[in-house]
């Protein structure tokens, strides 16, 4: 698996605690909002979380993902573009990525809502 740095190299940027940080969570098998970011990063900005997600979107690192939520959740770009499906916690809000449960329609968009293992 590749470094945050790493990535962040390969696609042109400049390596940034910030952006380590951020992209580090991206990392995780997991679909993140700006608001979450925020939290998890605390005492983070929440201008520089937008600004950097902006940035990371821009050169193609993270897609905004398809989701049926009003805060928009983003995820890392590779991962974008194989198929899968999400898991929204109804708890905490928390979405991960899952493996496509339904495998006769090749084009779909699949939302689950169960607890995650941490809310359950």
């Amino acid at each position: 698996m590749s470094t945050p740095s790493t990535l962040l190299k390969t696609y042109g940027l400049r390596v940034t605690k910030d952006r380590e940080r951020i992209l580090g969570l991206f990392l995780e098998d997991r679909c993140w909002s700006a608001g979450q970011l925020h939290m998890a990063l605390n005492p983070l900005d929440l201008s520089t979380v937008y600004r950097n997600i902006q940035s990371l979107q821009e050169n193609g690192l993270i897609e905004e993902m398809h989701a049926h939520q009003q805060e928009k959740f983003f995820e890392l770009s590779h991962r974008a573009r194989t198929h899968h499906d999400h898991n929204l916690c109804g708890n905490c809000q928390k979405m991960v990525c899952i493996p496509c449960p339904v495998t006769s329609l090749p084009e779909h968009h699949l939302e689950i809502n169960v607890l995650c293992v941490e809310c359950a």
